[in-house]
């Protein structure tokens, strides 16, 4: 495995493109629901909030496009977007959801716009720029994908310091594998759900179980033992809701100005 992958451009194969949403969790992905279903188009009014796993077929301005909630973590991340490339016809993959602050002056709710992916190996991944995001302070970002929550000033100063990173997630480095592996191109959106001073109350890592969902009778009993958590825990929540709009509303741009440049297209029945 080469220390930095640079993702193909848009231009390598050809004009027609159909895109793959990756999202972690359904809180993530449900604003971006709610978006599709303005096109007319769109299925997604009428489909139950999305479960783990499944994916999503569906289309902006009768352009194909596909999207999956994966589960909290790496590896779902990766099996979810090889899901998208081998059952659905994707063939550009946007990893998309909410990350955490590395650095001061990302407040809730910013957009970033990812240039380069980084994993606590070193590794590297170069993404491709998705077309219409606008000209903010926010592009050329470095995310790091790391393996367990990172939720205090410290740890993430620390974490920016090593890494040279001004975000984390916890699955980005898993749909830049995908794409890799498929040879198609790799982006990467996200918003910020919690900033560099916010102190997470509880490790989530913990309750995280093989699928990359959240055992909420663990998480529960955990809070119960820690009632100072909880109004930390309901702000958390707020804020990752304030994250997902903001974030849908760009990949709302995005949309928009793809389905201006590409021609109209179907995608396979996902099986």
């Amino acid at each position: 495995m080469p220390d930095v992958w640079t993702s193909v451009s848009e231009d390598d194969e050809g004009p027609h493109r159909v895109f793959g949403f990756v999202f972690a969790t359904p809180q993530e992905a449900d604003p971006f629901r709610v978006c599709l279903s303005a096109c007319r188009a769109s299925r997604s009014l009428l489909m139950a909030r999305p479960k783990i796993g499944i994916p999503q077929i569906d289309s902006w301005d009768s352009h194909p496009i596909a999207w999956i909630v994966s589960g909290i973590g790496r590896r779902p991340a990766h099996r979810a977007a090889r899901f998208l490339i081998d059952k659905c016809g994707v063939n550009w993959l946007i990893s998309s959801g909410v990350s955490g602050a590395l650095r001061p002056g990302l407040p809730v709710g910013t957009v970033l716009y990812i240039e380069r992916v980084v994993d606590e190996d070193g590794v590297k991944w170069e993404t491709t720029p998705v077309p219409g995001s606008p000209e903010t302070s926010f592009h050329g970002m470095v995310l790091l994908c790391a393996r367990n929550v990172i939720g205090s000033p410290m740890a993430r100063a620390n974490a920016a310091e090593r890494w040279n990173a001004d975000a984390v997630d916890m699955e980005s480095a898993g749909v830049a594998e995908a794409a890799r592996g498929a040879g198609i191109p790799f982006s990467c959106m996200r918003s910020i759900s919690d900033a560099f001073e916010d102190l997470l109350p509880l490790d989530f890592t913990p309750f995280i179980d093989k699928l990359g969902q959240i055992r909420m009778g663990r998480l529960v009993a955990a809070a119960m033992l820690h009632p100072r958590s909880i109004p930390a825990l309901a702000r958390l929540g707020t804020q990752t809701g304030r994250a997902s709009r903001t974030l849908a509303r760009a990949l709302e741009t995005v949309l928009h100005t793809a389905s201006d440049n590409l021609p109209v297209g179907t995608l396979p029945t996902s099986s």
